[in-house]
C-alpha cells in the first residue's frame, strides 16, 4: 500500500488527522518500459511514476499543478503520454489534453517538451472551448481520437502537437443532396468514451445518446444502439472495452455491463493455415446463424466456393474475421 506516508505521493489535505484518506491518485497505466504512471491529483506535483527498479520520480509542470482530476490517459506509441484533466469548478481555464514527451529520460526534465491544449481549434479555423475531455484511443494510424461534451475530435499528427496553433481534425460527412455541404461527424454529442476494434473501426459511448460504431475513417455510422431499439440497458455510456481475441464489445452503463458479440476480431501478423479457424465446422443444412473464419491477417480477400470450385460469395476480412451469413 503506498501512500503519502511511505511514497512522493501527497495528501490532498496533508494536516488533517485523516491525511491518509485524501491521496488522491488516479489513472494508473504502465509505460513501455514497465514504469508504472499515475496522477497525484490536486497537489503540486500531479505525475508520479513508480520505476520498474522501484524508485519513485515526480515531474512537475505548471500546466497541470493542482488538477482536480487526471485519470484518463494514452501512452501513444509516438512516446507521448496524453492525459485529460479536469479543474474545479471556476477554474475553467485549466482544463484539456495534456501533452508530454519526456524523450525518454524520466531523469532529465531539461529535455520535456510539454503543452496543455484548452482551446480546441478544427482544420476550418473553427475553434471550441470543451468544459470536458472525457475518453481517448489511439487507432491503428496513430491517430488519436478523444471526446469532448461538445463532439468528437482527431489529433492527427502528434509530430507537431506541441505548436499552441495545432490544428485539429473534426470529421465531415458529405450530405451527398447536391448541396456540396458536409457536416461534422457527433458535433455537439457529449463523447464519454472511445474504443478501437480489430478493424480499426471507433466505437463511441456518449453521455446520453446510445453507442455509436463508425468505420475506421468515421465516413460511415455503421451501428448506432440505443436503449429503446436493442438491448443496450442505458443510453449513458461510461466506457467501452473490445476484446482482441472474440471481438466482443463490452458497454458499461449506469445501469449495468453489457456486452455485443461483434464482427471483428485483431489481425494475425502473417497467415497461417494452422491458426485459422472455421466454426461451424461442419454447417449443417438446417443451420441458418453466420459462418465466421477467424485468425486472418487483415484486408484477407475471403472466396466461398461450392465443391465443384464454383465462386459463391467473396469478400474481405475486418481485422482477422470474416463474417458470411451463408
Amino acid at each position: 500500500l503506498w501512500n503519502c506516508n511511505n511514497s512522493p505521493l501527497k495528501s490532498i489535505l496533508p494536516l488533517s488527522s485523516k491525511k491518509l484518506n485524501y491521496v488522491s491518485c488516479a489513472g494508473l497505466k504502465y509505460d513501455g518500459d514497465g514504469n508504472l504512471w499515475m496522477f497525484n491529483s490536486q497537489t503540486d506535483t500531479i505525475v508520479r511514476i513508480l520505476r520498474n527498479n522501484g524508485k519513485w520520480t515526480a515531474l512537475y509542470y505548471d500546466e497541470i499543478e493542482n488538477s482536480s482530476l487526471c485519470d484518463n490517459y494514452v501512452m501513444h506509441s509516438s512516446g507521448i503520454v496524453v492525459a485529460s484533466c479536469m479543474w474545479k469548478p471556476n477554474n475553467s481555464g485549466h482544463r484539456g489534453l495534456f501533452f508530454l514527451d519526456t524523450k525518454g529520460t524520466l531523469d532529465n526534465v531539461k529535455d520535456d517538451k510539454h503543452i496543455l491544449h484548452s482551446t480546441i481549434t478544427n482544420q476550418d479555423g473553427t475553434s471550441y472551448a470543451p468544459e470536458y475531455f472525457y475518453g481517448m484511443a489511439e487507432d491503428m494510424d496513430g491517430r488519436l481520437w478523444f471526446g469532448t461534451d461538445l463532439g468528437l475530435f482527431v489529433a492527427d499528427d502528434l509530430s507537431q502537437i506541441f505548436n499552441n496553433n495545432y490544428l485539429f481534425t473534426q470529421v465531415k460527412i458529405n450530405r451527398n443532396d447536391g448541396s456540396g455541404l458536409a457536416d461534422y461527424l457527433l458535433s455537439g454529442v457529449s463523447i464519454s468514451c472511445i474504443a478501437i476494434d480489430g478493424a480499426n473501426r471507433k466505437w463511441i459511448g456518449t453521455q446520453a445518446s446510445g453507442a455509436f460504431l463508425v468505420s475506421a475513417d468515421g465516413q460511415e455510422t455503421i451501428h448506432h444502439f440505443t436503449a429503446e431499439d436493442s438491448p443496450l440497458l442505458s443510453n449513458s455510456i461510461q466506457d467501452i472495452a473490445v476484446s482482441p481475441v472474440t471481438g466482443e464489445v463490452m458497454f458499461a452503463t449506469e445501469k449495468g455491463l453489457c456486452s455485443y458479440m461483434s464482427d471483428a476480431t485483431q489481425a494475425a501478423s502473417e497467415l497461417n493455415e494452422d491458426d485459422v479457424l472455421c466454426f461451424p465446422n461442419p454447417v449443417r443444412s438446417d443451420y441458418t446463424g453466420p459462418i465466421v473464419v477467424r485468425g486472418l491477417t487483415m484486408d484477407s480477400e475471403v472466396k466461398i466456393v461450392s465443391s465443384g470450385g464454383q465462386l459463391v460469395w467473396s469478400g474481405r476480412s475486418l481485422g482477422g474475421e470474416f463474417t458470411w451469413n451463408g
